[in-house]
């Protein structure tokens, strides 16, 4: 990853997550989140009956 996209982002706590939903249309979602340099996670915080959890599962096929 870019350092300085990276470090632009961690330097912030809100953000947009950009998914897909089956049907194909974009799905936009205010989240929090956190940056954990030292295992170069990001940590978002949404809730389980939210949509965002459900369209950032993998799929199989």
């Amino acid at each position: 990853m870019d350092e300085r996209l990276l470090g632009f982002v961690a330097g912030r706590r809100w953000g947009v997550l950009a998914t897909v939903k089956r049907d194909g249309r974009p799905q936009l979602s205010n989240v929090g989140y956190a940056y954990d340099p030292a295992q170069r996670l990001f940590r978002v915080s949404v809730t389980a009956t939210a949509p965002r959890p459900a369209t950032c599962r993998p799929t199989r096929g």
